[in-house]
């Protein structure tokens, strides 16, 4: 079983645009698409408006989402028994601590540039981390599938997550 190495071209602000692999395996795409498109609407609202407070409560919910997406992450990579999780949860930690920092500091010096640095930094993330466990995850997909003599339902996989693992809301 190979790996898609596609990538698709993301335009979160007029400022950032960026490319980040599709690792292939279907619920990970999904969560990952869902986070920039809400990164999406950070970036719109910091670069429109002023409101200090209301900017303060979409980072700390887009900072939870992170943490709700790395925490599913981290429980499919176990129960896949992927190699290697203790780096991967490491740059989860380093990511949510540089997300933690850098949007504080954009939010006080008013600098949405900033922001390309966390969006870089996810993006870097997917790539170096996501694109390494996505073969093994789908490997046990099909071990789990052959296993099972059917397909794995990935959309009770996925309703599964939404009732576990329940983005809040921007």
């Amino acid at each position: 079983m190979s790996i898609s190495f596609q990538s698709e071209k993301h335009n979160i602000h007029e400022k950032f645009s960026f490319t980040i692999p599709i690792t292939d395996v279907t619920n990970l795409d999904d969560q990952h698409k869902e986070l920039l498109s809400r990164m999406q609407k950070v970036a719109n609202f910091l670069a429109t408006k002023s409101d200090q407070k209301t900017a303060v409560n979409l980072l700390t919910t887009l900072e939870n989402n992170f943490y709700e997406h790395f925490l599913y992450e981290e429980t499919l990579m176990v129960k896949s028994q992927v190699h290697n999780v203790k780096a991967h949860m490491r740059d989860h930690a380093d990511f949510l601590i540089f997300f933690a920092t850098n949007s504080r500091i954009m939010l006080y010096k008013n600098q949405i540039d900033i922001f390309s640095k966390i969006i870089k930094k996810y993006s870097e993330h997917i790539s170096k981390f996501d694109m390494a466990v996505a073969k093994q995850i789908k490997a046990a997909i099909s071990q789990q599938e052959s296993k099972n003599g059917s397909p794995v339902d990935r959309e009770q996989q996925l309703d599964d997550y939404k009732k576990f693992f329940q983005f809040s809301d921007l």
